[in-house]
């Protein structure tokens, strides 16, 4: 459930357009700034609130049980179980398909199974062609007429998940930001009491 929120969360950051004119505007501009947001959402275990960092191919997610990092070729993925202590570290190189999961310029730009409409103002969607898509079978972004960012994101989902819709609600949305060097690295000795289980 976790891979097909970030993915969801990922998508959702594109699609604020004309359809594919407005599409590759907004994709171009988050390859060359880097963006925030903080969202809130229910992906079936109660309100949780996370923030999502991009910067063209990296990026980073965090909850109140996650972190996420990925810089591009690596992902670590921090399971946090309270009192900001991480007890586990994945570390993986993410296959083709993984990426399209996991990395949002990805995501964007290789909608493949999707079919893109919108409403020429503030509203786009996504429908899968076939059955689903990694889990989604459709996906509505309303973004702001005037910014184009994402305001609301809602997902239907296949029905082998046990919550059939999803709804995010962007909170925050910078673009702009500059991050530091290590935002989309996890330096593992900062988490000295973590279990690393390297898959690469």
């Amino acid at each position: 459930m976790k891979k097909l929120f970030i993915l969801i969360t990922a998508v959702s950051f594109s699609v604020c357009a004309s359809a594919q004119t407005l599409l590759d505007r907004f994709v171009s501009s988050l390859e060359k700034t880097g963006v925030q947001a903080v969202i809130s959402y229910n992906d079936g275990n109660g309100p949780e609130e996370g923030t999502m960092s991009l910067s063209g191919s990296r990026y980073r997610f965090e909850d109140s049980e996650t972190i996420i990092w990925f810089d591009g070729k690596t992902m670590w993925r921090g399971q946090d179980y309270g009192a900001d202590m991480i007890e586990e570290i994945y570390i993986s190189t993410p296959t083709p398909q993984e990426q399209f999961m996991l990395n949002p310029i990805t995501a964007l730009k290789h909608h493949d199974g999707f079919s893109v409409t919108d409403d020429g103002r503030s509203t786009i969607t996504l429908k899968a062609i076939g059955e689903s898509v990694d889990g989604i079978t459709l996906l509505t972004v309303k973004a702001d007429e005037k910014t184009l960012a994402p305001k609301t994101i809602t997902v239907e989902c296949d029905p082998e998940f046990d919550l059939p819709v999803i709804t995010i609600t962007v909170k925050e949305f910078k673009t702009g930001v500059k991050f530091d060097k290590g935002t989309f690295t996890c330096n593992v000795k900062d988490y000295p009491d973590a279990d690393i289980i390297d898959l690469r």
